[in-house]
């Protein structure tokens, strides 16, 4: 059989190949075919395992949440009351400096005080699961269907102050939302974290420090955590909010200073430091900024160099990056972002200017944590 010489494309690089034909090349195919098919699955199961011990550790408990296209029979009971804790704290949010999972968690764990910056983590004792507290404002709804659209409020309450409500990010599953009458967050924790909360609190804080809510001291918090729908009508999201689901008291304990140390700040640290790089990075967050309610303050360059991109095929320069932290201060709050600054490749050398990609969203701060 005669063959001709070709060049495959594979994977973004040029490769010599000799081309097959007939029944051959078709037999290549369907095995190519297979392997691609078979490598899907062992990905797909592999990140819903993934998921799904995310889902069982975030409640403490061997069995993994369902999946949102799982069949959710309308209206089903919810997970009830959960152990004697549940019971007696029931309607209740309860505060520790442990991450405790539902099985873990003793009321000897509660505390009553921690200083403003140490780890916090609460749970939640519920009545009933979001759904079917949200269900008698949303009677024409299906409780699955409350749930897919299930917000959390929080709102902060300082002893003889003015409440903040915050909304929590999004976070949690249809067919968990559905069905738990209890869950655990994060208000203040080292690093990052997939429970939710961190976002709530963090904003609590920083608008609360500079509008005096929290002041040196101790200061007093009830914290009361409700449901939230949101129903269409007439194509626009009307929001639905729920009555007050669980309430708890913090004392957070104010020395009157922040340090960027503190865990309320980013705890990304800073790997390099060159001036030149960072008032080019700041300068160009500056322009690019697309809100008025705080501007770029500072800088933090979190890693150690340039990485350097080069085109798959030719191994000629494309660009290069670099991770930074931007910080913004506003006269009502202060937030941090995460980006890849990005230079592209023009000519003998990079673009004077760059970009920005990646971020992963805004999150909450203290304004002590930019600096002067």
């Amino acid at each position: 059989m005669k063959q001709t010489l070709a060049w495959l494309v594979l994977a973004g690089l040029c490769l010599p190949a000799q081309t097959i034909g007939g029944a051959a090349a078709a037999r290549a195919a369907k095995r190519a075919e297979d392997r691609k098919a078979a490598n899907e699955v062992r990905e797909a199961k592999r990140a819903e395992n993934a998921r799904q011990r995310e889902a069982a550790r975030a409640e403490g408990q061997s069995t993994p949440a369902a999946d949102t296209k799982a069949p959710v029979e309308t209206d089903a009971p919810d997970q009830g009351i959960t152990g004697p804790l549940h019971e007696k704290h029931l309607r209740r949010v309860v505060f520790t400096k442990v991450d405790k999972g539902l099985a873990e968690i003793r009321e000897a764990d509660i505390v009553q005080e921690v200083t403003l910056g140490e780890p916090l983590f609460f749970r939640v004792f519920l009545e009933k699961s979001a759904a079917k507290l949200l269900k008698p404002k949303m009677p024409d709804m299906k409780e699955i269907d409350i749930a897919n659209t299930v917000r959390w409020g929080v709102r902060f309450t300082a002893a003889g102050k003015a409440p903040v409500d915050v909304l929590m990010q999004n976070w949690g599953l249809a067919s968990e939302l559905v069905k738990w009458t209890t869950w655990r967050g994060v208000m203040v924790k080292d690093g990052s974290t997939a429970i939710p909360g961190m976002d709530a609190f963090g904003e609590f804080v920083s608008r609360g420090l500079i509008k005096g809510t929290l002041t040196p001291g101790k200061n007093v918090v009830k914290v009361e955590i409700y449901p939230i729908g949101f129903r269409n009508t007439a194509g626009k999201d009307e929001r639905i909010n729920g009555d007050v689901a669980a309430s708890g008291q913090i004392t957070l304990a104010y020395s009157g200073s922040i340090t960027g140390a503190s865990k309320l700040c980013p705890q990304d640290q800073q790997r390099l430091r060159d001036p030149g790089l960072e008032g080019l990075i700041l300068r160009t967050a500056q322009q690019k900024w697309n809100t008025t309610e705080h501007k770029p303050a500072a800088i933090r360059i979190t890693h150690d160099g340039w990485t350097i991109f080069r085109n798959r095929l030719t191994g000629v320069v494309t660009h290069r990056s670099i991770d930074a932290i931007v910080m913004a201060r506003g006269a009502e709050y202060c937030q941090w972002e995460g980006y890849a600054f990005t230079q592209q490749h023009v000519g003998n050398g990079f673009d004077t200017g760059g970009s920005f990609t990646g971020s992963a969203g805004a999150h909450f701060m203290p304004c002590a944590c930019v600096g002067k």
